[in-house]
């Protein structure tokens, strides 16, 4: 019975962790041109650039998610889109399919600012 408490709490803090980042906060559709500070900032802000993860303080894997040029060089190469496409990042939650084709659009758009 303990086990199961504790896995039915483990689950509900991950969920809670991952609320902020879900597609509620980000409108499905979007007329202003995706941009990194239109669109990309916040996807990066709420499921990336967090404590533990890739914040200033955190640095996870030498790797910087807070600033336009920081996401742009991470992007850039291909790696941090990889990562998300393949489930491997964000490691506490998932990014939608939604936010995943929009920095995918910014990144067409030659990383808009």
């Amino acid at each position: 019975m303990k086990k199961i408490m504790f896995a039915a709490i483990a689950i509900s803090l991950l969920n809670f962790s991952c609320s902020s980042g879900g597609d509620d906060d980000m409108p499905d559709s979007q007329t202003d041109p995706i941009t990194y500070t239109n669109t990309v900032k916040a996807i990066m802000t709420q499921t990336c650039a967090t404590s533990g993860c890739h914040n200033a303080a955190s640095n996870s894997g030498s790797i910087t998610l807070e600033t336009f040029a920081q996401t742009k060089a991470a992007f850039d190469t291909g790696t941090a889109l990889d990562a998300i496409v393949k489930g491997r990042m964000p490691k506490t939650c998932s990014i939608s399919s939604v936010n995943i084709n929009k920095i995918k659009s910014w990144i067409a758009n030659n990383f808009a600012q």
